[in-house]
């Protein structure tokens, strides 16, 4: 019953099971913030094999399940699909039935070829980062393809989420490579002794930062210390050496995250930023009794 369960649900709790087994919390988590081991320890093998096995049998079984049906034999199975008034019969599809009728024919065998050779593609021998990349993008189409055509729930998008497990750690470093660069230069001095500020500027580190941002106790540099002092205030000290103190060092931080920018760029703004400024003097008030 579609109303009751549907696959979305089935592959979440697959890849729930073997999330059991993994280091989860090693990213991105108020663990990995207030973690004091290194970041890149060893973890174990089997349970990441297990889920990237997991996602490639999802395609390869797919294929196999459709070379079963004779309507994907004979190459009709997307045509009555699309028309399906329970799952399909979206103006784009019902649009392409009516008007390619052969184009559906040949992605509905591309379909099958493409779901028996995903493995292949994804963990091929030769040539890995491009039949690799082949088999992501195909498969983040047709996901995205099932968002246009069909009604399906939340299965799309969560295998759209699953495809980041297959992409390989060098392209997310790449990516993220001229960002961390940046915020590498950054620092974040904290009040010596306070252990509320700390694990807050871990924790701002962690979520809105890189992990190469140094957050270190203001008594580490002198000026840091005399600003500190002075203002009753952590010390933000951007890429570029300038200094923010109290809510504006909040602010900062803040934009430097897609998801919390505006926040950032609101709270910094006229009236807002002397509420802000006088909410940040009241945690510094309290920060002894918040720390505990």
């Amino acid at each position: 019953n579609p109303y009751v369960i549907s696959g979305a649900e089935v592959l979440a709790r697959l890849l729930l099971l073997w999330c059991l087994f993994l280091p989860i919390n090693r990213y991105w988590s108020i663990d990995a913030a207030l973690d004091r081991e290194a970041r890149r320890r060893a973890w174990p093998a089997l349970p990441f094999f297990a889920m990237r096995l997991q996602l490639s049998s999802l395609y390869f079984f797919s294929g196999l399940f459709k070379l079963e049906g004779a309507p994907w034999r004979d190459g009709t199975a997307l045509s009555s699909v699309l028309q399906d008034t329970l799952f399909g019969a979206m103006p784009a599809g019902l649009y392409f039935v009516a008007e390619l009728p052969a184009l559906l024919v040949a992605v509905n065998y591309l379909v099958i070829a493409f779901q028996l050779s995903f493995p292949y593609l994804i963990y091929s021998p030769w040539r890995n980062e491009l039949t690799r990349a082949v088999a992501l993008t195909g498969s983040a189409a047709m996901h995205l393809s099932f968002l246009l055509f069909l009604s399906i729930g939340g299965f799309p998008y969560l295998c759209l989420i699953m495809l980041i497990l297959l992409v390989p750690d060098r392209w997310i470093e790449i990516a993220l490579r001229r960002r961390r660069e940046r915020l590498g230069r950054m620092i974040l001095y904290y009040e010596s002794g306070c252990g509320f500020c700390e694990k807050v500027c871990l924790l701002f580190r962690e979520f809105l930062l890189a992990p190469n941002v140094a957050v270190l106790p203001a008594s580490s540099d002198s000026t840091a210390q005399s600003l500190l002092i002075e203002h009753n205030s952590w010390v933000v000290r951007a890429p570029d050496g300038a200094t923010r103190l109290k809510w504006r060092g909040v602010a900062y931080v803040l934009r430097q995250s897609a998801l919390t920018a505006p926040l950032g760029w609101i709270s910094d703004w006229g009236g807002l930023r002397v509420t802000a400024a006088r909410s940040y003097d009241l945690i510094g008030r309290n920060r002894r009794a918040l720390g505990t």
